[in-house]
Parts: C-alpha cells; sequence; structure tokens
C-alpha cells in the first residue's frame, strides 16, 4: 500500500534497493513485474497479497488517508485461501468502511 501512494521515481528507487527473494512460486521476483503490480494497486485503490508470502493466506488491504489523499496507514486482514479468490476478497468488503471510520477520527476538525 505505502509503495503505491509514492511518485513513480521514488517508487522506483525504493524496488531497487528490494531484496526480492521469493517465498512462495507466486511472490514478484522481478522489478518490473512488482513495478507494475503497485501501478494497478494504486490505480485500484486496494492492494491484494495472493499468496506472495505464505500459500494457502491471502490479504488485502485498503489505505488511511488524509482529505488531501495523503496516506497515513494501511488497513489489512489476513486470512485462509478456501474457495475461490473472488468470493475471499467479498468477504473483507467492511475494510472501506473501517478505513473511513478511522479517517474520521484521525481528521476530523
Amino acid at each position: 500500500m505505502f509503495m503505491s501512494s509514492l511518485s513513480s521515481t521514488r517508487r522506483r528507487s525504493m524496488i531497487e534497493t528490494l531484496s526480492l527473494d521469493a517465498l512462495t512460486p507466486k511472490t514478484y521476483t522481478d522489478p518490473d513485474n512488482l513495478s507494475r503490480e503497485i501501478t494497478t494497486i494504486r490505480k485500484e485503490g486496494f492492494s491484494l497479497d495472493k499468496e506472495e508470502f505464505n500459500l494457502g493466506m491471502i490479504a488485502i488491504a485498503v489505505p488511511v488517508s488524509d482529505a488531501d489523499g495523503w496516506f497515513y496507514a494501511a488497513l489489512g486482514v489476513h486470512g485462509p485461501l478456501s474457495g475461490s479468490l473472488e468470493s475471499a476478497c467479498a468477504s473483507f468488503a467492511g475494510l472501506y468502511e473501517a478505513a473511513t471510520h478511522i479517517t474520521a477520527i484521525l481528521f476530523e476538525e
């Protein structure tokens, strides 16, 4: 999530410092592929871990941002992948609502 909030130049600089070791067969190990995934995250407004860290586990995260769109935190949930990825993602639907609530608490004037 955090990296998707950065400019493309800063994102590329950060990616170049990473050791992209494969934790699972689904881990992003190519800097260009990771960069494309981060661009997708930026466009879609959420991040999805599709067994990239642990096989059989997925995660979804949404940003907590201020009124100007500055990233402050991510709210995420991990869980086992049982069934389809689409049905698993549907169970995380409350994350956006929770992130909106947290934003209101943090930045309410």
